[in-house]
């Protein structure tokens, strides 16, 4: 996965290995940036990411405390409940 949509914006998904923390979402060029992680937590880190970049869309003003938790929460939900990720992805057309 080379690119994410967020609310009608194409995000650009770019490796960095000189980040010093796991990702950073920039919203002025649409660019999340990730560094070397396993795979789980590279899951984790792109929907934190995004959790930012929709925090900032909408102004709703999370702290990092709760994005962080609202990433673990998704993933877990999803994780757990696949009808139910399979339901949400669905084209309803």
């Amino acid at each position: 996965m080379d690119s994410i949509n967020i609310l009608s914006k194409k995000y650009k998904l770019v490796y960095e290995s000189t980040l010093t923390s796991a990702g950073m979402c920039n919203h002025g060029s649409l660019v999340i940036s990730y560094r070397d992680q396993s795979e789980e937590q590279l899951t984790d880190t792109i929907l934190h990411e995004c959790l930012h970049s929709l925090d900032y869309a909408c102004s709703l003003g999370l702290e990092e405390r709760q994005i962080h938790a609202l990433s673990a929460l998704i993933i877990d939900l999803l994780r757990t409940n696949p009808e139910l990720a399979k339901r949400i992805t669905k084209n309803h057309d």
